[in-house]
């Protein structure tokens, strides 16, 4: 990941990658907001960082085997860590001589026990340490709405660390089903200049209609989002994204990410 850029409410996990971790970042500043980053075994870190990069983490989980984050050569690296849960403490963070980093506020490091399962999920149980954990004021950070399940981001008066939100069911393994029943490829082309095909297949076939496809900036602000019941999604599922915004606006050229989510109205 090379210049400046912001990441929210996404997952990088079970990454087999052999060298400079689930992510590699690398010179300009980054942003992770919400991010889960876990079972990833690498020497080099889970996250890697190197030439001058300046990495924010806020409202994280870093829980994997080995270093948590990993300094490179090429230059003094900077990471600042806030309201993160972090295997290890501080001991997760190996500088390596090639940079610094300010241990801030509200990092705890304790097991977020995941709900788990099969298939596997991380979402939170009741008893993790990471609900209502995060930081206490989400002003300019740009949260979308919802987090990566489609569910209210925000629930109980204060955000939780990781990409999911605990909604509150009350017990260990709330149903996520429907969340693991749907499988998103790669759009094609990427980069793109007029249109972009995206696919989906589910089995869900009963609730696909709940179904939505959301676009979102790197500022995580919607752009676009497509709606099961209108655009009649179905087991296989093609949408054509013309690079317009919900107005019909083109949008500009940049990185955007797409997220398969439940409709927050059900």
């Amino acid at each position: 990941m090379c210049g400046s850029s912001k990441f929210l409410n996404c997952t990088l996990c079970n990454n087999n990658g052999q060298q400079y971790g689930a992510a590699y970042v690398t010179s300009g500043t980054k942003e992770f907001i919400n991010v889960t980053i876990s079972d990833h075994s690498n020497p080099q870190g889970a996250i890697h960082v190197s030439d001058n990069q300046l990495l924010d983490l806020i409202n994280c989980i870093l829980w994997n085997e080995g270093n948590e984050i990993y300094y490179g050569t090429g230059g003094q690296s900077y990471v600042e860590v806030s309201y993160t849960d972090i295997r290890n403490g501080e001991n997760g963070i190996h500088t390596n001589g090639n940079g610094t980093y300010n241990w801030g506020d509200g990092n705890i490091d304790q097991d977020p026990l995941f709900v788990g399962g099969e298939p596997f999920s991380y979402e939170l149980s009741q008893d993790s340490p990471c609900i209502d954990a995060g930081t206490p004021d989400t002003t300019g950070l740009n949260l979308p709405a919802t987090d990566l399940a489609g569910n209210q981001r925000i629930y109980n008066g204060r955000i939780d660390i990781g990409a999911y939100e605990y909604q509150g069911y009350g017990i260990d393994q709330p149903d996520t089903s429907f969340i693991h029943s749907l499988y998103l490829f790669q759009n094609t082309p990427n980069p793109f200049n007029n249109e972009t095909e995206i696919l989906l297949i589910t089995a869900d076939y009963e609730r696909v209609e709940n179904y939505t496809l959301s676009i979102y900036n790197t500022k995580g602000q919607l752009v676009r989002r497509y709606d099961g019941k209108t655009n009649d999604f179905w087991v296989k599922t093609k949408i054509v994204w013309d690079g317009t915004d919900e107005y019909g606006r083109q949008v500009a050229p940049g990185t955007y990410l797409i997220s398969p989510e439940k409709n927050p109205k059900c």
